[in-house]
């Protein structure tokens, strides 16, 4: 579990450094921190861990681990492809607005003509 928990501290100190130099926005930060932090509390805290793990039938603490892991990036996933949709939309609208404004520029051209 060592290295686990030194890569996740690496992952961590990692995340701090982004946000630190604004290539990572602070809304996505507190995902991966918080992500960190309970994969940390699961990885380096047994009791914790065996405790969860007995939830799960036929699973070890590992395991359990490696299924956070797996879930957060299925959330991360998720949220990413709203955010792109979003984007999508808003580009979408914003292209239309522009080929409307162009047609009105284009118009009162050709009436001062």
């Amino acid at each position: 579990m060592l290295p686990f928990v030194v890569c996740l501290i690496l992952l961590l100190a990692a995340v701090l450094e982004l946000v630190r130099r604004r290539l990572l926005r602070e809304e996505f930060s507190w995902l991966w921190i918080g992500a960190c932090l309970l994969l940390l509390a699961l990885a380096a805290i047994p009791p914790v861990r065996d405790q969860l793990a007995q939830l799960m039938p036929d699973s070890g603490g590992l395991q359990l681990v490696l299924l956070f892991m797996c879930l957060f990036l299925v959330a991360l996933c998720l949220d990413f492809s709203i955010q792109i949709s979003s984007q999508s939309n808003r580009v979408k609208n914003l292209a239309q607005e522009v080929a409307l404004l162009r047609r009105a520029i284009e118009e009162l051209r050709a009436e001062d003509e």
